[in-house]
């Protein structure tokens, strides 16, 4: 698990508290960033891209979401690491 803590926000790794957040991010026409993929995701593409960031490496994915967050754990964002 990745825990980054800076003086306004903190980057964590991604778990299961995400996935309704990740779905409506990834699935947005109103902001284009967040999902790059023509058709929506389902809620069980998002929970298993969820489990395979929590079980494998970034050398296995070639890719690590992190959760943008205020202190108070509002999430603002998301970041991706890619191989």
């Amino acid at each position: 698990m990745v825990f980054i803590e800076g003086d306004r926000v903190v980057l964590r790794s991604v778990d299961c508290s995400d996935i309704d957040t990740l779905l409506l991010w990834e699935n947005s026409t109103d902001e284009p960033l967040y999902g790059v993929y023509d058709e929506e995701y389902t809620r069980e593409d998002v929970v298993q891209f969820v489990e395979n960031q929590q079980r494998y490496s970034l050398a296995e994915t070639e890719q690590l979401r992190l959760i943008i967050c205020t202190h108070s754990g509002e999430r603002l964002g998301c970041i991706d690491l890619t191989e």
